[in-house]
């Protein structure tokens, strides 16, 4: 036998391995949605009005409703108008536009050169990490940035998927597959109005909706990718004690993390074996707080003891 489509015919077109395929795909546009809607939830518009403190000079006793009633417009709703000076552009969504169109000049060709669950799994890796990262950028540049990654691993997830999808089952059976898809994007869709309503903090909300992504990632069961997971995991463990060290102090927060690492490492002893998900999202938590509990450390005693014992 040669050729997919006879393979196809040995194996049906929608046999168990398909289905389990479908499945498996099919998971990450749960995130996918969270990520192209989460926009709406992180980046209100705030209300905004000309600068009237000029008329101060004339009454230095007005208050701010007095002053705006004095100064502008109203419009037909009765409502005060806005500075129509200069036409507000959403670079916001325009940047994550972008690389909505980047991802697909860089996923699609990539797929095709080195398989689509190589891709698959990148696309998924890059949004997690660049998720997560988007909870803690100090500067609205840098959202911007981490987003437009962010867009680039939406398209190559989506279109990935659907390649895969369009290639391992049968013609019959295809719409099944892209509405399984379409449906599950739907469910994230909800699933992102119950996080909205119940997180009012936009940086915890993309945490809750980022770290979860990394469950899938590490079904993959690669020794090599997971090591590089642990690797990446170090980077906001060590951008994270800068906010935590001038928050909650050296030795609150040094605590914590050895309480929290040690009690990682004690739940996995107990983890049985058949269960590596679990245990290597577990290793994965017991690296972050390890990783931070050691930077933290250095930080820590070199403040502690004078220079001649540093």
């Amino acid at each position: 036998m040669s050729g997919v489509g006879e393979i196809l015919k040995a194996v049906g077109d929608f046999g168990r391995f398909q289905k389990c395929l479908v499945l498996l795909s099919v998971i990450p546009c749960l995130s996918v949605a969270f990520h192209q809607f989460c926009q709406l939830f992180m980046v209100v518009e705030v209300p905004y009005h000309c600068d009237t403190s000029w008329i101060r000079a004339m009454g230095p006793n007005l208050t701010e409703e007095e002053q705006l009633n004095l100064t502008l417009p109203r419009g037909a709703d009765g409502e005060l108008e806005q500075c129509s000076m200069y036409s507000p552009v959403d670079w916001d969504l325009a940047i994550y536009m972008a690389g909505l169109l980047l991802g697909s000049m860089i996923f699609g060709p990539l797929s095709d050169r080195i398989g689509r669950r190589p891709v698959i799994l990148l696309s998924v890796f890059l949004q997690g990490l660049f998720g997560l990262g988007i909870a803690f950028v100090p500067h609205f540049y840098v959202y911007m940035a981490f987003r437009c990654v962010v867009g680039a691993t939406v398209t190559g997830i989506t279109m990935t998927i659907l390649a895969l999808a369009t290639e391992w089952i049968g013609v019959s059976s295809r719409p099944k597959a892209v509405l399984s898809s379409h449906c599950c994007f739907a469910i994230g869709q909800m699933i992102l109005a119950g996080l909205s309503y119940g997180i009012r903090n936009w940086r915890l909300l993309e945490i809750a909706g980022s770290v979860p992504i990394f469950a899938f990632f590490f079904c993959i069961g690669d020794i090599y990718l997971t090591q590089l997971a642990f690797g990446a995991v170090e980077i906001p463990a060590r951008v994270g004690c800068i906010f935590t060290l001038q928050r909650f102090g050296r030795r609150k927060t040094q605590a914590v993390l050895l309480v929290l690492s040690g009690l990682v490492c004690l739940i996995i002893t107990g983890i049985p074996e058949d269960q590596p998900v679990a245990t290597t999202v577990l290793a994965t938590i017991g690296k972050f707080a390890a990783s931070a509990s050691f930077s933290t450390s250095y930080v820590y005693a070199a403040e502690l003891f004078p220079t001649i014992v540093r």
